[in-house]
């Protein structure tokens, strides 16, 4: 499993395209992005090793789709 960080105002435009092409929305220059690189089988790592996000990572978990619109607008433009 690899981890990378990677700060948008660091891209070049046209890798940064690539990854909002990808993301499905613009990306802010103030914003990074935390990539995770696992094994085709997303169940284990390439050292098998157990390859899950963290609990945390799933906020939406629960909520409807109004629910989630609505937690992102209240949270601003920085959660979009």
């Amino acid at each position: 499993m690899e981890n990378h960080t990677v700060n948008v105002r660091d891209l070049d435009p046209g890798d940064r395209a690539v990854f909002e092409r990808v993301i499905g929305r613009p990306l802010h220059e103030n914003e990074q992005m935390m990539i995770q690189l696992v094994g085709a089988d997303a169940s284990t790592s390439p050292d098998g090793a157990t390859a899950h996000m963290p609990e945390w990572s799933d906020v939406y978990n629960g909520l409807s789709d109004e629910e989630v619109a609505e937690f992102r607008q209240e949270s601003g433009p920085e959660s979009s």
